[in-house]
């Protein structure tokens, strides 16, 4: 038997379980060792008969007495071992149970709260870290893609809007169809789906302040922004990225920032205007529909694969490219790709953002995550509730990361192409205000052409079916507007 210097016995009475009144004594040894062993014994006599005489009252004890006193006695008669190897019964040490505890003190119990919290929350910063890390390499192909796509020029955006060219359409329902189709994948697999869901029901839930009113007037001003910025909020990070206009993209993001300010001071207001009295029951396909996501998400991709590959039999994109590609020797060094292929890169993007932080693709938020940092008091907090809400927590700043990486992308592929700086912006007064417009819309909408357009669409969502319907509608008649101000020679269409 080990030694037991310096531990405390406890012997108290224990409960007589086998109904004949034998005595049973409780040696409690308490001991510094994070272990508890407890041997229930009765009385035996040298061959292993009780004895005949038996006590009539049990014997209580509950008086410490020192290790020092008892060892001896307790190795005289604690001969165990054996006795647990050959017997499936208790061990027999004269009637006295014999337990091993924890002896710590409050302050222990303190400590090992705190290591546990310690570790509890070192394991939560890396697996953030993880996602973080996960949503900006994210935020890097899909920089790649909307640069070797074309679709940051600003001039390719305009184009769109009064259909002179369809590069951007092609790629937007590439990247619509393809993440349909990741998106009806991972609900289905049984590893995959319960993220699936998660993001289903995130999404879900930030529809019900939004109505028919709201996505309508939202997505209309940002698709005006679209075509008077020559840009969308998430491409707007990619023309940083590769320093489109010298610079003058800057000015977009600014109108981005002061937009996102601008609308978490008037929110209260603007909600009481546009958020519906009663929140919509049905919000998807589904709804109205009674067919499985996946089978509607698939046949929503197939559509979308055959509208692509018309258009593209109609409007070849190597003919629609304003700088056309030259021989190079790495596909990274091609200044576009097809749209086709941007847009599939783009739409399966959907895969690691549903994994990693159960979301989905979207990038306006996080212009009123970062511009709520200004609210460095809960005075201001309170003040504007609409931004404070996006101050904190991972399921707001993975947007940032994500929109960092994109900046990071479209640098990259500029780099490689070697045409950082060279693709013309737009003025900086329409700069500015495109980028308002667009922001102040996308929040008035709750999602921009990320959000609502590759997202919401996605998931099937009748409201984001019809802001990407409001978008292509405001940007149109604006398009045409300005269009009509160049033939009249009072403003040059691609330029102002």
């Amino acid at each position: 038997m080990s030694s037991l210097s310096n531990t405390d016995i406890e012997i108290k009475d224990v409960s007589d379980n086998d109904g004949d009144n034998d005595p049973a004594v409780g040696v409690h040894l308490i001991t510094d060792y994070s272990r508890s062993v407890s041997r229930s014994v009765t009385p035996e006599t040298p061959n292993g008969n009780h004895p005949t005489a038996k006590p009539k009252t049990p014997l209580i004890c509950s008086n410490k007495i020192h290790a020092s006193q008892s060892t001896a006695w307790l190795n005289n008669n604690a001969d165990t071992t054996s006795r647990e190897k050959n017997n499936d019964r208790p061990n027999s040490v004269h009637g006295v149970t014999v337990t091993f505890n924890d002896h710590k003190s409050p302050i222990d119990h303190e400590d090992d709260k705190l290591k546990e919290a310690w570790k509890s929350s070192e394991t939560s910063v890396i697996m953030s870290t993880a996602k973080l890390g996960i949503c900006f390499v994210t935020g890097i192909f899909f920089g790649m893609a909307i640069h070797k796509g074309t679709v940051y020029e600003p001039r390719v955006i305009r184009s769109q809007f009064i259909y002179e060219r369809f590069i951007m359409v092609k790629m937007f329902l590439a990247a619509v169809g393809f993440g349909a189709l990741c998106l009806a994948l991972l609900s289905v697999l049984p590893f995959t789906r319960e993220p699936f869901e998660r993001a289903f029901k995130s999404y879900a839930a930030c529809l019900p302040r939004k109505g028919i009113l709201a996505v309508i007037i939202g997505g209309s001003l940002l698709g005006a922004g679209m075509v008077v910025a020559g840009a969308c909020p998430g491409m707007v990070l990619v023309q940083v990225g590769a320093w489109v206009g010298g610079g003058s993209c800057l000015m977009t993001l600014l109108g981005c920032f002061v937009a996102a300010l601008a609308y978490g001071l008037v929110e209260p207001y603007v909600a009481k205007l546009i958020v519906p009295k009663k929140p919509y029951e049905k919000q998807a396909a589904m709804h109205f529909v009674k067919l499985p996501f996946s089978v509607l998400a698939i046949a929503m991709a197939a559509v979308t694969a055959v509208i692509v590959f018309t258009l593209e039999w109609f409007f070849p994109w190597k003919e629609e490219l304003f700088i056309p590609n030259s021989p190079v020797s790495w596909f990274m060094q091609l200044l576009a790709w097809p749209p086709y292929v941007a847009g599939i890169i783009i739409g399966a993007m959907q895969i690691p953002i549903v994994l990693a932080v159960g979301d989905t693709l979207g990038g306006s938020s996080s212009y009123c995550t970062i511009i709520s940092q200004l609210l460095c008091t809960k005075s201001m907090e309170s003040r504007i509730p609409y931004l404070a809400g996006y101050k904190r927590g991972i399921d707001n700043w993975w947007q940032v990361f994500y929109v960092c990486g994109a900046v990071f992308g479209g640098c990259m592929s500029a780099l490689a192409s070697h045409s950082l700086g060279s693709v013309p912006g737009v003025s900086l007064q329409s700069s500015f205000i495109g980028g308002f417009l667009m922001v102040f819309g996308a929040r008035i909408a709750g999602g921009c052409t990320s959000g609502h357009g590759l997202s919401g669409v996605g998931l099937l969502m009748m409201l984001s079916m019809l802001a990407a319907a409001a978008m292509f509608a405001g940007g149109t008649i604006v398009g045409f507007i300005c269009l009509a101000m160049d033939k009249a020679n009072l403003i040059d269409y691609y330029t102002f």
